[in-house]
């Protein structure tokens, strides 16, 4: 727009607006221009780390301007400098531009309120804007926008995020460990009788040692798993590779395998496999693999070596127990929740070879243990369920199809009780089974009777300590000396070594043991126990 009889006056050019409009100033607007100028006030120092906030308009609560965050001045599209005209300024209502822009922007605003009567606004909010609302800010610096350097920047953060919350876990963790070797040490701890007088226990203390030999098991390590309670179920101890693997629920990682190293405890290592709880686990150092079972309905097995999974067969219901075959290596076996025994062929990738069930004599229970040898040259499977213990065995020595097996039950004077735990020492062809009723448990030790054609009783153990869980018992053999049975009591945490003469050893471990495993690694006997979050590791001195 022009007035008239005026087209010797200057031009005035708004930059990079996206409509330009050229307006043309006479002599008495001229005059009224520069008086307008005086208005101008020196540039006040404020601080550009202040922050300016809107309303937002959907919840009212107030918000960070973007214009905090802008590098470039909205009016010409240029970066903002630290000096000269084209550096950063505010407006009364907080709106950042570049100084020679915003100058400009609002002589023209003036001009044309001379023209039309309007007033000049800001550009990005509309609110009234003048020559005196213009504030110079002295940043330290500005850093041009720079998209990659940002994802950089972003990625860095995030990789710090990451070390900082494993970190976090890994000090949790040592503090775990911590706690519980301080309250294990502290079971260690006898009350200092006063002015010579015999400290008498009471009734609700431990149980006392009356082994005669002078060795125990001591500590060797303890260390802590996971964070959460309610992670680790099962392991599994080999004595040629030298290894425990123990079943891990991980924070972050999912349902795996937690390996330990006998020879350093501090070598570990983490695998993840399933997708729900790992009920049962079997290491075989001969085969080089390590089989899985879950309650996802999986049966895995996987590399010892490199920790892949090689093959993955699916169940019908999920996963209680597993075992390799004491002779046949392509031969694997899966107890289920529905009291089916699975037995299959590597080979065959696809489906079992056959299934093996007695609901009537077995009771139809989830097969919590499950075990395979070779007695007088057949094959044999020894279940226990949740009702009953029992065994499978070939009437055939030389081919095992479904039509071969017979089922009959471990009868070994449990009437009253339900098994919670079966295992087996391959080496003397003994069996250990645990049951429970309320209030007691039994641990019953049996071998093979030739003449009987089945498993007899040897020694027992009456307790009087409750059991709720599913937690596991070992025999165990010290030195020279007897076997014995090794079992936990849940609610103090400790682990109890009995022989037949009811000799007993307390190992005090502080938490609810859920599996406990022994064996001889390069002449050293060496006993872990599994709590539901730690594991602890002890050797025979």
């Amino acid at each position: 727009m022009s007035s008239e009889g005026s087209s010797e006056n200057p031009n005035i050019q708004l930059a990079n607006y996206s409509q330009p409009t050229t307006f043309t100033v006479d002599t008495a607007s001229r005059n009224s221009l520069a008086e307008a100028e005086q208005d101008f006030q020196d540039p006040i120092n404020i601080n550009i780390h202040k922050r300016q906030k809107i309303d937002h308009p959907n919840d009212g609560q107030p918000v960070q301007d973007s214009n905090e965050f802008a590098t470039e001045c909205s009016l010409c599209q240029k970066n903002w400098t630290n000096s000269g005209p084209h550096i950063i300024v505010s407006l009364k209502c907080g709106h950042l531009f570049g100084k020679s822009c915003i100058s400009q922007y609002i002589r023209a605003g003036i001009c044309k309120s001379n023209v039309k009567g309007t007033r000049s606004m800001c550009p990005t909010c509309g609110e009234p804007a003048k020559k005196h609302h213009i504030q110079n800010i002295w940043p330290s610096k500005v850093i041009p926008h720079d998209p990659k350097e940002l994802n950089r920047l972003k990625q860095e953060i995030n990789v710090l995020q990451e070390i900082i919350s494993f970190q976090e876990e890994e000090l949790a963790l040592s503090t775990k460990t911590y706690q519980r070797a301080c309250k294990v040490l502290s079971q260690y701890k006898l009350p200092i009788p006063q002015n010579n007088e015999p400290v008498n226990p009471e009734k609700d203390d431990l149980k006392i040692d009356k082994i005669q030999d002078s060795r125990l098991f001591a500590p060797w390590s303890s260390s802590s798993l996971s964070p959460n309670r309610n992670s680790c179920r099962v392991m599994a101890m080999d004595s040629r590779d030298r290894i425990l693997v123990a079943s891990l629920k991980h924070p972050t990682k999912g349902y795996g395998i937690h390996k330990t190293s006998l020879l350093d405890p501090l070598s570990t290592d983490f695998t993840p496999i399933h997708d729900g709880l790992i009920r049962d686990i079997v290491y075989s150092a001969k085969r080089g693999q390590i089989l899985t079972t879950s309650i996802d309905k999986t049966l895995k097995i996987s590399s010892a070596l490199n920790n892949c999974v090689l093959q993955t067969y699916n169940l019908d219901c999920a996963g209680w127990s597993c075992d390799f075959d004491s002779v046949d290596p392509n031969i694997l076996y899966c107890g289920l929740s529905n009291d089916t025994v699975m037995v299959y062929d590597i080979r065959n990738t696809k489906e079992s070879l056959f299934r093996l069930r007695n609901s009537e004599i077995t009771g139809g229970a989830q097969i919590h243990s499950l075990h395979t040898c070779v007695i007088e040259g057949r094959s044999t499977i020894l279940c226990a369920n949740s009702l009953k213990a029992y065994m499978w065995q070939s009437e055939s020595t030389e081919s095992n199809t479904e039509d071969d097996y017979i089922c009959s039950l471990l009868n070994l004077g449990t009437e009253g009780y339900t098994s919670f735990s079966l295992s087996i020492d391959l080496s003397r062809q003994e069996l250990l089974l645990s049951s429970r009723k309320h209030g007691s448990t039994q641990h019953i030790v049996a071998s093979w009777d030739k003449s009987k054609k089945l498993f007899t009783s040897e020694w027992s153990i009456q307790s009087d300590i409750s059991q709720k869980t599913l937690a596991r018992t070992s025999c165990i053999q010290r030195g020279s000396q007897d076997p014995a049975v090794c079992y936990s009591d849940e609610k103090s945490g400790m682990l109890y070594i009995e022989d037949k003469d009811h000799e007993i050893l307390t190992i005090p471990v502080g938490g609810q043991i859920m599996d406990i495993k022994y064996s001889k690694i390069d002449g050293e006997e060496i006993l872990a126990g599994l709590t539901d979050d730690s594991l602890h590791l002890f050797k025979y001195q």
